[in-house]
C-alpha cells in the first residue's frame, strides 16, 4: 500500500495512505501549483498543475451606521458619525457627503464629526472594497439650534402693578 501527499505551492496540505479528496479554501486570486505525490516500496510517481483561481467576490460591503440618529439635534457642530464595515474582502476606501453635496475622504475609515446647518439632511456614506463593489448606507436626520419654547405671558413691556405674575409659554419639540 502507497502513502500519498498533496501540496499547494510547496505547502502540504495532506498526507495519508488512501485516495482522498482535499478542499482547500482559495481566498486570493492567483496562480497555484498543485502536486500530487505517489510513494509505495516499489513505486513513486507525481502529477502536476497549474491552477489560476480567480476569486469572484460580488457583494458589496455592509456598512452599519451607528451615529447620528434619526433625529433632530440642537447642536450643529461636531456631530458624530460612527460606523461599523464588514465584507469579505479587504476595505479600500471610506467617504461621506451631506445632502449629496462634496465627498470627504475618511481616513483609513477612522469615525469622524462633522457639522451640519439648521434643517433637514442626509448624510450619505460610502464604502469601496478591494474587488471594487461599493456599499453606501443614508440616515436622515435634522438640526435645530433655535429654541424650542415661546414665552407667551407676561406680554412684552406690559407694566404689571400686581404681586402674582402669570407665565405662560408653549414647547416645540
Amino acid at each position: 500500500e502507497g502513502f500519498i501527499s498533496a501540496y499547494v505551492d510547496e505547502e502540504l496540505i495532506y498526507n495519508g495512505n488512501s485516495s482522498y479528496y482535499v478542499l482547500r479554501n482559495f481566498s486570493n486570486p492567483g496562480l497555484y501549483n498543485v502536486t500530487a505525490i505517489y510513494q509505495s516500496t516499489q513505486n513513486y510517481s507525481y502529477s502536476s498543475k497549474t491552477l489560476w483561481v480567480n476569486v469572484s467576490d460580488v457583494t458589496a460591503p455592509v456598512i452599519n451606521m451607528d451615529f447620528p440618529l434619526e433625529q433632530t439635534y440642537s447642536y450643529n457642530t461636531s456631530l458624530a458619525l460612527n460606523y461599523s464595515i464588514s465584507d469579505f474582502s479587504a476595505i479600500s476606501s471610506c467617504w461621506y457627503n451631506l445632502d449629496n453635496e462634496i465627498n470627504i475622504t475618511l481616513v483609513n475609515c477612522q469615525n469622524t464629526t462633522f457639522n451640519a446647518s439648521d434643517g433637514s439632511h442626509i448624510i450619505y456614506l460610502y464604502a469601496n472594497d478591494s474587488r471594487g463593489n461599493l456599499g453606501i448606507s443614508t440616515r436622515n436626520f435634522s438640526v435645530s439650534t433655535t429654541l424650542a419654547i415661546a414665552l407667551l405671558k407676561p406680554e412684552n413691556n406690559k407694566w404689571i402693578s400686581y404681586n402674582n405674575v402669570e407665565f405662560n409659554y408653549t414647547v416645540n419639540t
